[in-house]
């Protein structure tokens, strides 16, 4: 399996432009025609369960340029089974201003003369129809900004990206995401480390290429000399560095240009191509006399305890189980600005925490431990930024653990009085557990445990390597109690209802009841539910000692009875009566019986179930599909009650009294 190292991204944005410099870009800006607005691109997938993908299309866009589109329609293609779709994607919302700018600052897309961009994300669900090994989603936009210096008549040539997917063999495979914005601002003569912040959710190995910018239909682009895909920005040195394992970009502009790099990300599992990514990215070059950027002083991990193998500067080892800690800085020489730490950690490690304090310099504190689920690469970005004006500073380092296999006895569990719970030992292929006192069977990977009082269980493996063989977790056996909860129920009114939950004895309990959407308050034992819909809450009650219930109420919400009052209002004079009706609302259902009786129609009238808010049962008339001339009758239950109005067309022969063959005849049923 390919493990590629992920290094430092560092990305240089200014704090303070020249007005000359601004007024320029604005000018360059201005050249583009009212079609000219495509900055960035990417159209990444998550595989939500067999062959059904959601595809989102991230589109950055030239704020003085013309309108991101409504809505768009990518192609999903695979030449090898003649497959040819489309899907049309839909925006999420508006288009956001990410320009990377202070509260004061205008962007061009607020009217103001600071270089504006706009990020707009379309999505869309598709079922591919079957297994194959070269599928190819792709979209193409016209038309990219006139201010490109790198390529030849830019404001002619469209926006090309793609993706790929093999699932011949089945897979469900959601591809890499990236963490950080496509279009950044970098100051000539200042030393560059740009970096996509690409990750990927199932741990799958990446690597990285520079390649070629592609027109409409994919159509390799021809560059203005002496750039190339490989050399997409002059520097002070000739040429950049770019390392395919990381994909971190190392350069030094010399001059202000505005030029394309476009990146390829392929995601490898057990060294197969499985998919593939692409992110085309526009630079803008500024002159930032006098910045001074915020960074993560180095080395970067600072203060590394709890376990695990620091490799470099930003990677590290460890094994299942065992706790990572560490602490970085982050520090801007003005020591007027204020300084900030933000990371991806919810999206991509929601199980870590990280905390920080101070302003100027800031600590951020990491702290995670890793389970069986999180085994292979895991990486997170720590952008550090400062408050300056008109543009702020900003650059992301990006962090990599790596976990690897060994024996996990599992975490601490507290177990109430006399309960069992299930024991489950990762990382390896056979498992001895002692004492084996308490325990269903002592040589398998997942027990029954009962013990009497609390017991630490040691399990051993056989794993080798790096990783333990050993470990331990203990069960605190505590205090029992009882549960009582609300009776499963039927709401027949939107009012709402109360529920609640007894323990015994009484004491010391915390409660968490789910969904709390549609609830006054979720951490009482006696909260108030107002459901629209048919709803299980679940409700979690701890008491002081750890022990942990859980219990359910069902409440069934039908539709209330909906009353008419007729003839409605009126007018009658003084000693005169007045007869008020009142009916429920119904539906009408119509079938002429010509050719022959609709059986979609009484089938519906027919399967109408009965509530709890009332009904009301007899019989129904309906004419035999045989050819028979006669009405029939069967059952019928008509929810909520009410009356039902037929009309049926009267046969040659028939004994109906009502009217004439071949007229209508009106039958009530109450």
């Amino acid at each position: 399996m390919l493990n590629p190292i992920i290094q430092v991204f560092q990305k240089n944005i200014t704090k303070t432009l020249l007005v000359g410099t601004m007024l320029a870009i604005g000018m360059l800006n201005a050249k583009n025609s009212e079609a000219s607005h495509a900055m960035g691109m990417d159209l990444t997938y998550v595989c939500v369960g067999g062959n059904d993908y959601k595809f989102t299309l991230n589109f950055y866009r030239d704020c003085i340029g013309a309108t991101a589109p409504a809505s768009l329609t990518i192609n999903i293609n695979s030449a090898s089974c003649s497959s040819t779709n489309t899907l049309q994607l839909t925006p999420n919302g508006p288009g956001v201003d990410i320009s990377p700018l202070c509260d004061s600052a205008l962007s061009t897309c607020l009217g103001g003369t600071n270089p504006g961009v706009e990020h707009y994300q379309y999505t869309g669900v598709f079922t591919l129809p079957m297994n194959c090994p070269d599928w190819n989603f792709n979209y193409s936009l016209c038309c990219r900004n006139n201010s490109i210096t790198n390529l030849v008549a830019p404001n002619t040539e469209s926006l090309y990206i793609e993706s790929t997917l093999d699932n011949s063999s089945g897979l469900c495979n959601t591809s890499p995401i990236f963490s950080t914005l496509p279009v950044p601002y970098i100051c000539k003569g200042q030393q560059v480390n740009y970096n996509l912040g690409a990750y990927d959710a199932d741990g799958d190995s990446l690597v990285y290429s520079l390649i070629n910018a592609l027109g409409a239909t994919g159509t390799p682009l021809a560059y203005v000399t002496p750039y190339t895909p490989t050399y997409p920005i002059t520097t002070d040195s000739g040429f950049v560095t770019f390392d395919t394992l990381s994909g971190n970009l190392s350069l030094t502009p010399d001059t202000f240009q505005t030029c394309i790099i476009t990146v390829l990300v392929e995601e490898y599992r057990n060294n197969v191509l499985i998919g593939s990514i692409m992110r085309d990215i526009q630079v803008l070059v500024l002159d930032c006399p006098g910045n001074i950027q915020p960074y993560i002083v180095s080395p970067l991990i600072t203060n590394f305890t709890g376990g695990g193998v620091l490799i470099d500067s930003n990677t590290i080892e460890v094994c299942v189980g065992i706790p990572v800690n560490f602490d970085i800085t982050g520090v801007d020489p003005d020591t007027a600005d204020s300084v900030f730490l933000i990371t991806n950690l919810p999206t991509v490690i929601p199980a870590a925490t990280f905390d920080t304090i101070g302003a100027n310099p800031i600590l951020g504190s990491f702290s995670w431990i890793p389970t069986n689920s999180d085994l292979g690469l895991n990486t997170f970005a720590v952008t550090v930024e400062d408050n300056s004006c008109p543009i702020i500073g900003r650059q992301t380092y990006l962090f990599e653990i790596r976990v690897l296999q060994g024996v996990y006895a599992g975490p601490d569990i507290n177990l109430c009085g006399t309960d069992s719970i299930q024991l489950v030992a990762t990382g390896s292929t056979s498992y001895a557990w002692s004492p084996g006192t308490g325990l269903s069977d002592s040589t398998i990977a997942n027990p029954m445990a009962f013990p009497s009082s609390s017991t630490t269980y040691i399990v051993t493996g056989d794993s080798t390597g790096a990783c333990e063989y050993v470990d331990t977790m203990t069960i605190n056996v505590v205090a029992d109690f009882a549960l009582s909860t609300s009776a499963d129920t039927i709401m027949c009114n939107v009012a709402g209802i109360g529920i609640s939950t007894t323990p015994t004895p009484a004491g010391t309990y915390t409660y968490s009841w789910a969904p709390f959407a549609t609830l006054d308050t979720a951490t009482i034992s006696t909260p108030f539910a107002s459901p629209t819909s048919t709803t299980q809450y679940i409700v979690t009650v701890t008491s002081s000692a750890g022990c942990e219930k859980m219990d359910t109420v069902n409440i069934t919400v039908n539709d209330p009875i909906s009353v008419n009052i007729f003839p409605g209002d009126t007018t009658i004079c003084p000693g005169s009566s007045f007869v008020l009706n009142s009916g429920v609302t119904g539906s009408d259902m119509q079938d002429d019986f010509d050719p022959g009786i609709d059986l979609s129609q009484w089938s519906t009238v027919v399967a109408t179930a009965s509530t709890s808010c009332g009904s009301v049962t007899g019989n129904a008339l309906y004419f035999n599909d045989n050819g028979v001339r006669e009405a029939i009758t069967f059952d019928l239950n008509v929810s909520s009650g009410g009356t039902i109005e037929f009309y049926l067309k009267i046969a040659n022969g028939s004994t109906s009294p009502c009217e004439s063959a071949g007229g209508f005849c009106t039958q009530h049923f109450s």
